[in-house]
């Protein structure tokens, strides 16, 4: 079920993954543009705007809004449990 969740927000990623497609020429014929993606192009996309959603939290914060709400964007998008969102959370 994790497996798919992840599957879906990567699929969710679609307008940069086919952006990265189209600038680096790797579409193969038969091959849908996501499947010409590598897969850590498609990692890439997913997590840099999980970090930019982040971002965009600790900005509200700063302007006294909540920012829970962008935070949990994926959780709410996805129906995932807090065990399943926790590792998106996770920043150094």
């Amino acid at each position: 079920m994790l497996v798919q969740k992840c599957l879906t927000l990567l699929t969710l990623c679609t307008v940069t993954i086919t952006e990265v497609a189209a600038q680096t020429s790797v579409v193969n014929k038969g091959a849908t543009q996501l499947d010409a993606v590598p897969v850590q192009v498609r990692y890439l996309a997913f997590f840099g705007n999980v970090s930019r959603l982040e971002q965009s939290a600790v900005e509200a914060e700063r302007r006294g809004k909540s920012g829970s709400d962008i935070r949990n964007y994926y959780k709410r998008g996805l129906s995932l449990t807090d065990s399943e969102h926790a590792p998106l959370c996770q920043h150094d």
